[in-house]
């Protein structure tokens, strides 16, 4: 399969920007943009299906494959228990069905490698066109995640988002670089992980830098001796208290957060005010209490969406913001669990060095659920990580060479 490795690398990655509709540039039809990741997801779904319904099926496949049965579940529940059309909740559900990226990588048995240089190539992209759409702030060119409004400045800098803050191939790339320098110790590594580093900092999400930061330290330094690391400990306070104090955007980020601490002091914090809502409040069922309410649709006139716009929403209860809600509303405990076991299997599976990045970005993913959504808002990204997961723990072999192909 060798000679079929560009044509491979080319449908993933377009099929990766088309799941986050190319960051949506300025001028194109959301519903072009659509169409045509439904395309791909239609190519990828059709070509790995009979892979999804092996039977044998063990570990991370299994887990993969009971995250795809729940969304017809939940297409279901959505109908029984909250009177939305399943051909609406069907449609607004399709993009869940991004898991069978994990069953075509599986089908097609592709390299580490590959997958590897998937993510370089998609990271470079998104770098880019990041940058681009940075210089030419605030003249918008990529609507990205978010409506037509103009470009908040409030942070101290441009908010450039291309996608949700935690999702996008550059968080998985930064835990490679990092790893990659650990195994080999080459400096060059090191340099790309602190150029990613930077971007995350310029996307002004303080808990994607805060996690991203601390994640690397620890794995930098984790084999450190006890007076290094207290002499890296020393550097990195200085290095953050000068940040804090003499550039302008970051302490305007803390400014932001304090500000927050003080709301959540007064219970008045929207995403505890949002995790009691979507978990607590809202009425369930043990049929939705396990299998989740479905994905809602904002069509005027249906019963389910305009219960989430008037309760929620329009109060600045975002399910996006509160990832783990989120997955509750959707898909219930289940949905919870699979991702939980997932969590489990990546902590205790024991890898080389040089795919180290997989579990710390896994932490990431998890830790970053709690104050966003990225475990379901960059499905295709978490595929990759779980199938190189699964290829060092089941069948070496495919990380070799495409031969047998």
């Amino acid at each position: 399969m060798k000679k079929g490795e560009n044509f491979i690398i080319a449908f993933i990655l377009i099929a990766s920007l088309a799941y986050f509709k190319f960051f949506r540039p300025i001028g194109v039809s959301d519903v072009i943009l659509k169409l045509i990741y439904y395309i791909f997801l239609g190519i990828i779904m059709i070509s790995s299906f009979k892979e999804f319904l092996i039977k044998k099926n063990t570990g991370y496949s299994r887990y993969m494959s009971l995250l795809i049965y729940i969304i017809p579940i939940s297409i279901f529940s959505a109908y029984a228990f909250w009177e939305q059309s399943p051909i609406l909740t069907f449609v607004s559900s399709f993009g869940f069905f991004s898991f069978f990226f994990f069953f075509f990588f599986k089908k097609h048995k592709i390299p580490i490698e590959v997958i590897e240089k998937i993510v370089w190539i998609f990271s470079i992209i998104f770098t880019i066109c990041f940058i681009y759409a940075f210089l030419k702030a605030p003249n918008k060119v990529f609507t990205g995640y978010g409506g037509a409004d103009d470009i908040d400045d409030s942070r101290g800098l441009f908010r450039i988002r291309l996608t949700i803050i935690g999702a996008g191939p550059i968080y998985l790339a930064y835990f490679m670089a990092l790893s990659k320098y650990m195994a080999s110790g080459f400096k060059k590594w090191l340099v790309y992980a602190l150029i990613l580093l930077a971007i995350i900092a310029l996307q002004l999400g303080r808990q994607a830098i805060l996690l991203t930061s601390i994640l690397g330290f620890l794995y930098v330094f984790k084999k450190a001796s006890f007076l290094k690391k207290i002499a890296v400990i020393a550097v990195f306070t200085g290095v953050i208290w000068y940040s804090f104090t003499q550039i302008p955007f970051i302490a305007k980020l803390v400014e932001v957060s304090q500000a927050q601490v003080e709301r959540t002091e007064d219970d008045d914090d929207v995403r505890v005010k949002a995790y009691s809502f979507y978990m607590i409040e809202m009425p369930t069922n043990v049929f939705t209490g396990i299998f989740g309410k479905g994905m809602y649709t904002l069509q005027r006139g249906n019963y389910y969406g305009d219960y989430i716009n008037t309760n929620g929403r329009d109060k600045g209860l975002i399910p996006a913001d509160v990832g783990y809600a989120f997955i509750y509303l959707l898909f219930g405990v289940s949905g919870l669990l699979l991702f939980f076991l997932i969590l489990i299997k990546a902590v205790f599976q024991k890898i080389p060095e040089e795919y180290m990045y997989l579990k710390y970005y896994i932490y990431f993913l998890m830790l970053g659920n709690i104050a966003g959504s990225p475990l379901i808002g960059t499905i295709p990204t978490f595929c990759m990580a779980v199938y190189i997961l699964y290829v060092l723990n089941n069948n070496k072999k495919i990380a070799i060479s495409y031969e047998k192909n």
